[in-house]
């Protein structure tokens, strides 16, 4: 799955095409940056995703994305203008969303009501409505992946972005779960998490059969946190990974809080219906849209309680806190599998070195190093960085870490 020659343009071009903003980053993450450029002929104001090509970033993490992208023409997805690559980087040029992330937006604007959270969760399911229509699941429905066109929140439409982990259904699709958000998967997907832990398999690859429910289920968490800012398995803020992804799996959550009182019961009924644990009874996109809070006139305009107390703000620095731990582990668990992996390659090539030699040759002793001591060789020295992947798998927090981790 590669680009063609008419999209493999060099860094040179991109720069004559677009005027570069490198002072101004819209957003950073583990393998990328992304900037903030301007068509130097249209004046068209874009972003650019800057992926430096490293062993970490193989061709195979960013082509799926141009591809999908390519195939995914619709109002509530963000566009995809062209893509650029150098011998160091690759750059996916796309539509840029003015208004920035959707709970940034929510926190720096203020009152919002439910409402507005019905506009914004009608958009992301219009958009799931197209891409499952096309085999698509974006596997990765989060706040942050939900962008608003305008900085006028009243007036905005989501455009749904990041499809770094998207991919096209089939009975035997490879599925790479190490960078899905678990806060937002379904049970279904934390199950197969849990299937495929062992280092020593392909990096984060497990072969499921994929269902476009599970993006269902992570738009009822975003329009949970939306009306009441907590997390439906987080109730009191205290709780650790493990137990979170206990609770989903479970599937018992609670809208029992008197924060409730005001929202109504046609949006806690859908609520109901988006978080059900088993797939099979779960809606689809196209059902949920035909839910009945889409259609009621009598959905409350006032400000939420939420929105006036920046509980948004608060949940999210939660969130985050949560969430370091657990992306540092990752790093550390894909250090562990590209150690392994080499430890396989040097075995392979040595039974290749042996079945070649004479059959009359005696074997030397201490010839070649044994595998536990090339494993002791090739893993890094700090106890602490195994340490952690076995904690985030068991659940376990950082004690330096603030103890809402």
């Amino acid at each position: 799955m590669g680009l063609c020659a008419s999209q493999a343009i060099d860094e040179a071009a991109l720069r004559r095409i677009y005027e570069l903003e490198e002072e101004k980053e819209l957003g950073k993450g583990s393998y990328a940056v992304v900037l903030r450029a301007t068509h130097r002929a249209t004046g068209e104001v874009v972003a650019v995703k800057r992926m430096e090509k490293t062993e970490n970033l193989p061709p195979f993490y960013w082509q799926p994305e141009v591809t999908l992208l390519r195939q995914c023409k619709h109002e509530n997805i963000i566009g995809l203008r062209n893509v650029f690559q150098s011998a160091t980087h690759v750059f996916i040029v796309m539509e840029l969303a003015a208004g920035g992330e959707l709970f940034e937006a929510l926190i720096s604007e203020g009152a919002y009501s439910e409402w507005d959270a019905k506009r914004f969760v009608r958009d992301v399911l219009e958009a799931l409505r197209f891409l499952h229509g096309q085999n698509i699941v974006h596997r990765d429905i989060k706040p942050e992946n939900l962008l608003l066109t305008s900085k006028n929140t009243k007036e905005a439409h989501i455009k749904l972005a990041d499809f770094g982990t998207a991919m096209v259904i089939s009975d035997k699709s490879i599925f790479r779960s190490e960078h899905l958000t678990w806060a937002y998967c379904a049970p279904e997907v934390l199950r197969d998490m849990q299937k495929s832990i062992d280092p020593a398999d392909e990096p984060g690859a497990t072969t499921s059969a994929f269902n476009p429910k599970s993006d269902v289920w992570s738009v009822g968490i975003v329009l949970y946190v939306l009306l009441s800012a907590i997390h439906p398995f987080d109730p009191d803020g205290r709780h650790t990974k493990d137990q979170m992804v206990q609770k989903i799996l479970q599937g018992e959550f609670a809208m029992s809080d008197k924060l409730w009182d005001d929202i109504s019961s046609e949006a806690k009924a859908f609520i109901h219906q988006l978080l059900t644990a088993d797939p099979k009874q779960r809606p689809n996109a196209a059902d949920a849209l035909q839910h009945e809070w889409f259609s009621s006139a009598q959905t409350p305009r006032a400000p939420l309680k939420v929105s006036t107390s920046n509980g948004l703000g608060q949940y999210q620095r939660l969130m985050q806190r949560k969430f370091r731990t657990s992306v540092r582990a990752a790093m550390a668990a894909q250090s562990l599998r590209r150690s392994l992996q080499r430890i396989r390659n040097s075995k392979n090539a040595m039974v290749q070195a042996e079945e070649l030699q004479p059959a009359e040759t005696v074997e030397q002793p201490n010839r070649v190093a044994t595998s536990d001591s090339l494993l002791a060789q090739t893993l890094p020295r700090q106890p602490s960085a195994l340490s952690k992947v076995f904690q985030t798998q068991r659940g376990e927090e950082d004690e330096a870490e603030d103890p809402l981790q």
